[in-house]
């Protein structure tokens, strides 16, 4: 998630929340995962952004949609950093940390030179530059498994570095 524009797309967008189990369409419907109603049921999706980017015109005119999709033609950039991190993907009541959760379906040929060459290099040397700026934000990448663990240490009420929660509530099984 996201699938825009494909129609498996669920109306609900850059959010977390519990599916509801009982529910026709489950990723239709759910509870919002939040620091106010810790330990939900469900499953947690964990969705990545999906909006508008208003930099990236399609005939120069129309918005393109951007749905966190890392391609050979449409690699990372600082620009749509902007977009990812403006969609605030959050807990909700935990305003501090914003999640982006980014995809790109492997190392497929047409998407190994943004993978592996100057644009992922650009990019990282770019968030860099922006995390270092007085006014940038704190960057964590973490895997799926430490992402979970710390929207469970937000809607816990914890607080200060999302570093600190990597393992909050699921262990690493082995050491790499």
């Amino acid at each position: 998630m996201p699938s825009a524009p494909h129609p498996t797309q669920p109306k609900t967008i850059n959010s977390i929340y519990y599916a509801s189990a009982n529910a026709q369409k489950p990723l239709e419907s759910g509870s919002v995962a939040s620091n106010k109603k810790p330990n939900q049921q469900g499953l947690l999706i964990v969705q990545g952004p999906l909006g508008l980017n208003w930099g990236n015109r399609k005939w120069g005119i129309l918005p393109r949609i951007d749905n966190g999709a890392l391609t050979g033609v449409n690699p990372p950039t600082p620009k749509r950093m902007e977009v990812w991190e403006k969609l605030g993907i959050q807990v909700e009541g935990v305003p501090d940390w914003t999640f982006i959760k980014l995809y790109t379906h492997g190392a497929l040929p047409t998407n190994q030179n943004m993978l592996l060459g100057n644009p992922m290099e650009q990019f990282y040397n770019a968030l860099h530059e922006l995390s270092r700026s007085s006014s940038g934000p704190d960057i964590h990448f973490a895997t799926a498994r430490e992402m979970v663990n710390m929207i469970h240490a937000a809607e816990d009420g914890k607080n200060g570095c999302p570093n600190d929660y990597r393992n909050y509530r699921y262990q690493k099984i082995m050491n790499e």
